[in-house]
């Protein structure tokens, strides 16, 4: 499955002035850099900057790679070309935890994927999911727990016309009765 927006990739004609650009625009320096890329950490995302001069002519000259989380990196390939994705770029290792790959999509626009085998990213995953669930039975509880205190108002109002209406019948009786 999909997940979040995880990186975006940038492929940049003029790594150092894009570096020196992206560092001023953002108000922060890259986390990492070398003499083909710098990537910067911007609340939880990665936006990589790249040396790109050309990039192949089918997609033009210089292009973004949008990177999207996802749990099993082959199986969202195989998912992804069974819905006509082209294959783009293969698997490679970033480090010991993350795998890239990307494909194109049917309309020429490149689709990053990206999996951290970090054991956390699971574990996170579960607490929300157990999180949403605790959420959702309270809103249940709740909404059960309005119904029956609807009930019980509407249970005494009715109990409240009727005593009121025995009571306006036994006031008539009552008059009834002084009168003759």
């Amino acid at each position: 499955m999909i997940e979040g927006l995880q990186a975006v990739r940038l492929g940049v004609p003029d790594l150092p002035l894009a570096v020196a650009w992206y560092s001023r625009a953002l108000d922060v320096e890259p986390c990492v850099s070398d003499a083909s890329s710098a990537t910067f950490f911007l609340d939880g995302s990665l936006l990589r900057l790249e040396h790109a001069p050309r990039m192949p002519d089918d997609i033009g000259v210089p292009c973004a790679t949008v990177y999207w989380r996802v749990d099993h990196l082959q199986s969202e390939l195989q998912r992804l070309h069974a819905v006509n994705a082209a294959p783009f770029e293969a698997v490679a290792q970033l480090n010991a935890d993350t795998h890239i790959a990307s494909v194109l999509d049917p309309f020429g626009n490149v689709l990053g994927l990206i999996e951290r085998r970090d054991p956390a990213i699971p574990e996170a995953r579960i607490q929300r999911v157990a999180e949403k669930v605790a959420i959702r039975n309270v809103r249940e509880t709740l909404d059960g727990l309005a119904e029956e205190e609807a009930k019980k108002r509407r249970a005494l109002k009715t109990a409240l016309a009727w005593s009121a209406a025995g009571a306006a019948l036994a006031a008539l009786l009552v008059w009834d009765m002084v009168r003759r």
